[in-house]
């Protein structure tokens, strides 16, 4: 199931170049020119294919069973509900014959990744990402879950949406106590943050597409061809994590991004770029608060874990985590007021 998380996982490992080109031969490929592993790929589940018919990406040794097909589902019907670049056709070879695991073949799609572009994007970058999620959000559905592929079907979240979020926030929080000092003070503040954020959770409608996974290792950027100072996302991909929920759960990540490169600029212009697309802001604040301290709790739980932690030990989780709820309210405040239906340079 999408929403599970996985810090680890089983990697290619790995593969020779005859084993490559049977796999091409199955699928009418060409022959193969050369291949490597991705820089930014998929949990070490991904390498990069040339052949004689073009670039292809090379996905598997699945995570868990139907990961594949789960992600497939995902990627051919956002295709065909919106104008995203997505690698299609995303074909799946359930064969274990070639590799010892199925995997998936799909074209690989051209642009480049956020941090590799001058200034991080820019303005520019920021604005495309934001439209590229409100593509993305457009896909809406009348219940709150993830997709099973097994019974190919939406299953509810148990206990309910903001249940399952406030549950997961929480169960992510006391998992930190392992590999750090998580006081009752941390736990109360947190449960707090919650308790006040729910009222405006209940008042959300249909649910929509969250890609739960939308950071710049998982899409390409490009300029548009009619004016090159300006990008557009040229690729989007990696679709393991998608499931059916609030839509500003994808902000987060990107939002941490900048703010940890220091770009305050760009974290409030893709803000403001996404909020303007809103058709209500109703909750907008609080709501984006829940969704950066899930964030911060999976990433301070993680970064003791390895760590890797770069700020002073002495330092509690809530402190830490207030700092950015500070941020969020200033990036929210220099966005408002808005001036209806204009944009306006950060």
């Amino acid at each position: 199931m999408t929403t599970k998380i996985i810090f680890s996982s089983p990697r290619v490992g790995e593969t020779s170049d005859e084993q490559l080109q049977r796999m091409l031969d199955r699928h009418g490929l060409g022959r193969l020119l050369a291949w490597s592993r991705t820089g930014q790929g998929a949990m070490s589940q991904t390498l990069r294919i040339e052949t004689s018919t073009g670039a292809f990406i090379l996905k598997g040794n699945p995570l868990y069973p139907g990961q594949l097909e789960e992600e497939r589902w995902f990627t051919e019907q956002l295709a065909s509900r919106t104008r995203l670049p997505l690698p299609i056709p995303y074909i799946v070879d359930e064969r274990t014959d070639l590799f010892g695991w199925s995997y998936a073949i799909m074209p690989c799609l051209p642009g480049r990744h956020l941090g590799d572009l001058a200034d991080e994007g820019g303005f520019a970058g920021a604005e495309a990402a934001a439209e590229a999620l409100h593509e993305i959000h457009r896909w809406k559905e009348p219940m709150y879950g993830e997709y099973d592929p097994i019974s190919r079907r939406i299953v509810p979240f148990e206990g309910g949406y903001y249940g399952w979020l406030s549950e997961r926030i929480l169960y992510w929080l006391h998992d930190a106590a392992r590999f750090s000092a998580i006081g009752a003070e941390d736990t109360a503040w947190t449960e707090e943050r919650l308790r006040q954020a729910q009222p405006d959770f209940a008042e959300l409608g249909q649910a929509a597409l969250c890609m739960g996974d939308f950071k710049p290792g998982n899409f390409l950027l490009s300029s548009r061809p009619a004016d090159a100072s300006r990008l557009a996302v040229s690729g989007l991909f990696d679709l393991t994590n998608a499931y059916f929920g609030d839509p500003l759960a994808d902000l987060a990540k990107l939002l941490v991004y900048y703010r940890g490169r220091g770009r305050q600029d760009l974290a409030a212009c893709f803000l403001r770029a996404y909020a303007e697309g809103m058709e209500d802001e109703r909750g907008l604040g609080s709501r984006l608060g829940v969704h950066l301290l899930h964030q911060n709790v999976l990433d301070w739980g993680c970064l003791k874990a390895m760590g890797a932690a770069d700020w002073p030990a002495e330092l509690t989780f809530r402190a830490w985590a207030a700092a950015q709820q500070a941020d969020l309210a200033d990036w929210l405040a220099a966005i408002q007021p808005r001036s209806a239906g204009r944009r306006e340079t950060p």
